[in-house]
């Protein structure tokens, strides 16, 4: 006799496969900083700097608790963000836009380093 699955067991599947999208989409778009990495600059609402030496970067916007943006830099890659009062502002790094939008003027944002 063959056993057929029930409406129970496949809601059950379906909810667990649900949970695991949901969990690694999580992981995935905030990239925690790692216990290694330096803090390089500290600023409200715009940052203007350039990268210490090649590695990666991560820009973190402290009032709300996420990382906005990580990814590789070469030395001397000017990083911009700016969150002007009337826009939603912009993140660059090497006159590459990388984020161009949920950038706040307020924010404390937050620049860490690692080689």
């Amino acid at each position: 006799m063959e056993s057929r699955p029930t409406c129970r067991s496949i809601l059950s599947i379906v909810t667990l496969f649900a949970l695991a999208l949901f969990v690694a989409g999580c992981s995935g778009g905030n990239s925690p900083v790692p216990s290694d990495a330096r803090q390089v600059h500290v600023g409200l609402g715009a940052v203007q700097m350039r990268a210490h030496h090649d590695g990666q970067l991560w820009v973190v916007d402290e009032t709300d608790h996420r990382t906005i943006w990580s990814g590789p830099v070469h030395r001397g890659d000017a990083i911009v963000l700016s969150a002007p009062d009337d826009s939603q502002g912009t993140l660059s790094v090497a006159g590459e836009v990388k984020v161009q939008k949920g950038l706040s003027p307020g924010h404390r944002y937050v620049v860490y380093e690692s080689a």
